[in-house]
């Protein structure tokens, strides 16, 4: 599939006249003009799904041409699709084209833009840093900086700049939500929406109490909180449209959809206690939510740091052997347990690695969670073998990435990983020599660790449950 080519289109939609300069990541259209472009103003942004970008260009650009104002378009598809993507800075994302208006001519040009788009089925991921105009999906406006003003701070990052109708220079703040200087107003005359503070309440559809964050990403946030009906603990996942998006020839999947999949797999696995359980999906402002069970523990990596897990420390100190080897054991023999669960119930975990497992407060019982990578083996072959390459670094074999589809081995073998990882974490560093587990594993031996210890490793690693457990029996025994 072809990466579309926004910048030529760009120079083939605006006179010749006009300046269009490529970058890294915009194509600028700039006008013949004999004064200076304003500094800073209300900026008009406008975001376009990968479907009906060109629909978008199309529309748009003729109205920026009229009005002789300047604008930009990002260069291309892949970073179009990075900027939309789940890593990507959440007061950044989802701009497919900015306008730069004079003062002048804010309000006249986003009617004519609203007027020539909002009869069109086109969409776009909402810029969480803008205030949507009127109801229209792509189109979205803030106040700040037309050129680069900026300096670097103590600590070397860089402070954009606006300046205060005094000229004195402040910082143009980039928050993901809404927000104007105080010295502006909005033409809209609308009242400005500020962010929560933590005396506000959010309840999500009428029944989940959001009580507090466990982290953010572009593509929506995941909360915890408090199933008002039950008064259960809750973890809310969110999923905000149009954005993390995948596709191939005739496939798009977004964050959304990812979401959806989620909750069907919980729904399969109901009763299998290695996963928590799901309670609602539901959309709420746009944004599509899935509450499920709260699993109470620690995440895999923070459990292994804070009860030194890693076993460098102990290999000359064979007394404080006994009672890591007793704790590892539980987490091996609990994660093969849940591993085994997901594919008892004709699934795949996908995309293994200790980012989606918890362990419970005692140390003795691992849990599955984030299962959105899981599939089944019937399931399209277009979807399989996107999620044979949907791995994390450090914890898949290397020949997946070129298998049509991930197998129940490929789970095994991350689960290999993932307690080499408790044991020695530099799994990332095997794709440089694929031999190394092996000889990490010998070193360990050589030291005092249990012959059969390393040897449940090994045979996760080569796929075997059986030889696994009769490992960690003969440890335990």
């Amino acid at each position: 599939m072809s990466i579309p080519d926004y910048a030529a289109r760009l120079a083939a939609l605006v006179p010749s006249s006009w300046r269009v300069l490529p970058t890294d990541v915009w194509a600028h259209a700039l006008a013949p003009r004999t004064t200076p472009p304003p500094d800073q103003g209300f900026k008009i942004h406008v975001s376009a799904t990968e479907e009906h970008a060109d629909r978008v260009l199309e529309l748009v650009a003729p109205e920026c041409v009229a009005a002789g104002v300047d604008f930009k378009v990002v260069v291309d598809g892949a970073r179009h699709r990075i900027l939309n993507g789940k890593r990507q800075r959440r007061e950044q994302s989802g701009k497919f084209m900015t306008i730069y208006p004079e003062e002048r001519e804010f309000v006249p040009l986003v009617e004519r833009l609203y007027a020539c788009t909002v009869v069109e089925p086109v969409h776009g991921p909402r810029v969480l840093s803008d205030r949507r105009f009127r109801d229209s999906e792509i189109l979205s406006y803030r106040y700040g900086g037309f050129r680069p003003r900026s300096r670097v701070r103590y600590d070397g990052t860089v402070e954009h700049l606006i300046a205060e109708p005094d000229g004195r220079l402040v910082p143009d703040e980039r928050r993901p939500w809404f927000q104007l200087p105080d010295w502006v107003a909005d033409p809209f005359a609308e009242p400005v929406t500020r962010p929560l503070g933590p005396e506000s309440a959010i309840v999500l559809d009428s029944r989940f109490r959001i009580e507090g964050s466990l982290r953010f990403s572009n593509s929506g946030g995941v909360y915890t909180g408090t199933d008002l009906l039950t008064g259960d603990p809750v973890v809310v996942k969110e999923a905000r449209p149009h954005t993390h998006v995948w596709s191939t020839t005739g496939y798009a999947r977004d964050a959304v959809d990812l979401l959806r999949r989620e909750h069907a797999v919980l729904l399969r696995l109901a009763g299998v206690d290695a996963v928590p359980a799901a309670i609602s999906l539901f959309t709420d402002g746009g944004h599509t939510f899935l509450a499920q069970q709260r699993v109470p523990g620690l995440p895999f990596n923070t459990f292994c740091a804070s009860h030194e897990m890693v076993i460098a420390p102990y290999l000359h100190r064979t007394e404080r052997l006994g009672p890591w080897t007793e704790t590892f054991l539980a987490l091996a023999d609990s994660l093969i347990d849940a591993v085994c669960a997901v594919h008892e119930a004709g699934l795949l975990v996908g995309d293994l690695s200790p980012g989606n497992l918890i362990v419970d407060p005692d140390g003795r019982r691992v849990r599955l969670v984030d299962l959105e990578s899981a599939v089944a083996a019937d399931e399209d072959p277009v979807l399989l073998r996107h999620a044979a390459r949907w791995v994390t670094p450090g914890f898949f074999r290397p020949s997946r990435l070129t298998a049509d589809q991930p197998s129940v081995s490929d789970d095994l073998y991350a689960a290999a990983m993932v307690l080499y990882s408790a044991l020695f974490p530099v799994t990332a560093l095997f794709a440089l020599k694929p031999t190394a587990h092996q000889d990490f594993l010998a070193f360990f031996a050589e030291r005092g660790v249990p012959a059969d210890f390393p040897a449940v490793i090994d045979a996760l690693a080569r796929g075997s449950v059986a030889d696994a457990r009769a490992a960690i029996g003969s440890v335990a025994r």
